[in-house]
């Protein structure tokens, strides 16, 4: 009978496999805590819409504080094939400041759809620079040391971007300014997990041993 109603017995078993598994919250909920809660829409104004994509918009906005303008990504929830990614990637940008890294400013969430403040680059990703210019060797000097140096302030930081390319480096127009760009596929290191094997990013771009599924870090 002792063994009946004990932790070994069928009726242990069975009361606790009655216990109601502990609900994960949904990516609307998570985002919750990590955006700003107030409305953009009261904070910008004179949104342009400058680029569109499978996941959502981009437009160049005003904050009306400031007079700043800024470059607004709104990312439908439903739209998103990895929604987790989002999270990830606003986490990653608050912690990236620097010259050659796009400049994270805000992020919200209205209704369903996410928008992300960052800076504005007037001007075009490296691939549509190649494909329309010759570049010099200085030029090509300036974009390799500004590209090192955002990788060397990620590195720093023990995070890694796993998607360097050519349509993830801006070139403005106006200055010549360098900036990495797109954290999708970045990762925070931690003394816990020091080193990853996930076979992310661009394959044409990929490093070796992320091809082979061996085991790295920012080094």
């Amino acid at each position: 009978a002792g063994r009946g109603t004990g932790g070994r017995g069928g009726g242990g078993r069975g009361a606790s496999s009655d216990k109601p598994k502990e609900k994960k919250p949904s990516i609307k909920e998570r985002l919750q805590g990590v955006v700003n809660l107030n409305d953009p829409n009261t904070l910008y104004t004179d949104f342009i819409k400058i680029g569109e994509g499978a996941s959502g918009s981009v437009f160049s906005a005003v904050e009306i504080a400031t007079g700043d303008k800024w470059a607004v990504k709104q990312m439908v929830l439903s739209r998103q094939p990895k929604p987790d990614v989002l999270i990830n990637e606003i986490s990653l940008m608050k912690s990236c400041q620097h010259p050659a890294i796009v400049h994270f400013h805000d992020s919200f969430l209205v209704v369903e759809t996410l928008w992300v403040v960052m800076e504005l680059v007037v001007g075009e990703d490296l691939t549509q620079v190649l494909t329309c210019n010759d570049m010099t060797e200085p030029q090509i000097a300036v974009v390799t040391r500004e590209s090192l140096l955002a990788l060397d302030h990620l590195h720093q930081q023990r995070i890694i971007h796993r998607d360097i390319k050519s349509d993830n480096i801006m070139v403005s127009g106006v200055n010549g300014d360098v900036k990495l760009t797109d954290f999708g596929f970045g990762a925070q290191l931690t003394n816990e997990q020091a080193n990853r094997k996930s076979m992310v990013g661009t394959s044409y771009w990929m490093a070796p041993e992320v091809i082979q599924s061996d085991e790295y870090d920012e080094k």
